[in-house]
């Protein structure tokens, strides 16, 4: 009797470049929250 419990979801991940991070790094230090940023790159 062998069961599957494979109820694992797939997420394809995608990779932020260089002039992401720098992006990222000055709108953090510019205080905008994670969603905000993550508006501003197209990522929400």
């Amino acid at each position: 009797m062998s069961q599957s419990n494979d109820n694992t979801v797939r997420v394809k991940w995608k990779h932020i470049s260089e002039k992401e991070r720098y992006k990222i790094e000055a709108l953090r230090k510019e205080k905008h929250t994670t969603r905000e940023i993550a508006a501003q790159l197209g990522r929400h």
